[in-house]
């Protein structure tokens, strides 16, 4: 597959738009986690804000996902794993991420969400550019 610049067409004629998707989830208990699928296909993300301590992890499959879902914080992910992103942060935390992110899937992309606080909802949105 050919790499596109952002903003300009895709190779079937789509134009690539900057987008953004703010999650909620439903309650998740203190340190407890929620295994999930983002709404968002083939893209590539460049920024992540979040407004609750959370810990994010984003894969390339799902098999991906849950194979690594006990893996505690300080440890390494093994070779292969399939994670693509891991972000650890307190709330009102920006990333700006360099490299970006390459999403290659169109059918969204599977997501382990941890929440690093009280019980609560976990929020948090995602900058990318999308077809």
């Amino acid at each position: 597959m050919p790499i596109v610049n952002p903003g300009s067409s895709s190779s079937n004629g789509q134009q690539w738009q900057q987008k953004q998707a703010t999650i909620a989830t439903e309650e998740i208990g203190t340190n407890a986690q929620s295994l999930v699928l983002l709404p968002i296909g083939f893209s590539v993300i460049y920024r992540i804000k979040f407004f609750n301590p959370t810990r994010l992890r984003l894969y390339s499959s799902t098999a991906d996902r849950d194979s690594d879902q006990a893996r505690p914080v300080a440890n390494n992910p093994s070779a292969g794993a399939g994670l693509l992103l891991e972000l650890v942060g307190n709330a009102d935390l920006d990333f700006n991420l360099s490299p970006l992110v390459w999403i290659p899937s169109a059918d969204g992309i599977p997501a382990t969400i941890t929440n690093l606080s009280t019980s609560t909802s976990i929020n948090f949105s995602i900058y990318y550019w999308g077809i």
